[in-house]
């Protein structure tokens, strides 16, 4: 399992339709069980996404639809795709992935949040974009085409032992 880190100024972190094309049609593969926290710059509240309370649930060709309706900026929220012979009753046994204060998604080994997907974009902060999959090829590809984009477990890596050089600081200095 692989995952990336977009920074917005990489031109396609917070909007989700610029990544899909990055994706050459494997969106349009799989449901999506989507939960948006937080959305900006939105044109139309009434469409697909957009408009559900707890979540949305959506084929990738209504996905793809609602967002050429309206490319908004994610802020908040997690995007995952799931096998399109996973019924919605069985995703909705599991604990709601999100990406707000969701400390989990930083860490080592890489995991997705829902036990059934095989992809998950995670829009943190309306700054960064998470890409996750078990197809390492997919996570490869985007990556060649977002060369700036960061390797999750590296940059996991690199944070926790700036983690531990600064606990020793702070031990050592007591």
């Amino acid at each position: 399992m692989k995952g990336l880190i977009i920074d917005n100024n990489d031109m396609i972190s917070a909007n989700v339709k610029s990544l899909f094309n990055l994706m050459d049609g494997e969106e349009l593969e799989y449901n999506w069980f989507i939960i948006c926290e937080d959305i900006a710059y939105l044109k139309y509240k009434n469409i697909g996404i957009f408009n559900q309370e707890e979540y949305c649930f959506l084929t990738g060709e209504e996905l793809a639809r609602s967002l050429k309706a309206d490319d908004a900026l994610w802020v908040w929220g997690v995007l995952s795709a799931i096998p399109k012979d996973v019924p919605l009753e069985e995703i909705l046994k599991y604990e709601y992935p999100y990406s707000r204060d969701n400390g989990e998604i930083w860490g080592n080994p890489i995991t997705m949040q829902h036990p059934h997907a095989v992809i998950e974009i995670v829009p943190w902060d309306g700054m960064l974009t998470l890409v996750i999959s078990s197809d390492d090829k997919l996570v490869e590809r985007i990556h060649q085409k977002v060369p700036n984009a960061v390797d999750l477990y590296e940059d996991n890596i690199r944070v926790e032992a700036w983690h531990k050089e600064q606990e020793e600081k702070n031990t050592s200095k007591e």
